[in-house]
């Protein structure tokens, strides 16, 4: 990969991350930040079940109680971050809600 390839993919990254935030900053205005969490992490519940599945047949060793705590602290740690995120959006512009996530 070139140099040239590899900072417009960067640019094409903070593009679709950027825009992201102003997706969210007008779903804001049609539904609350819980509904829009819950739909998110639906949409991408069901795209990535198929891979877990998959992956779950191949596994030579199957997941641990240990394991499933660790996923579920996991879990709560990124709604609590989405959470956070998405009430934000209703008290502060996009340009210093990104800024924040950035930082």
């Amino acid at each position: 990969m070139t140099r040239i390839q590899a900072n417009l993919l960067l640019l094409l990254a903070a593009a679709i991350w950027g825009g992201g935030f102003v997706a969210q900053s007008t779903a804001m205005k049609a539904i609350g930040p819980f509904w829009f969490i819950a739909l998110r992490f639906a949409v991408a519940t069901l795209a990535v079940l198929p891979f877990v599945l998959l992956e779950a047949r191949k596994a030579e060793v199957k997941t641990s109680a240990r394991h499933a705590r660790l996923y579920v602290l996991t879990a709560l740690a990124l709604f609590s971050g989405a959470a956070t995120q998405q009430v934000g959006l209703q008290t502060t512009t996009v340009t210093n809600s990104s800024f924040v996530t950035g930082l």
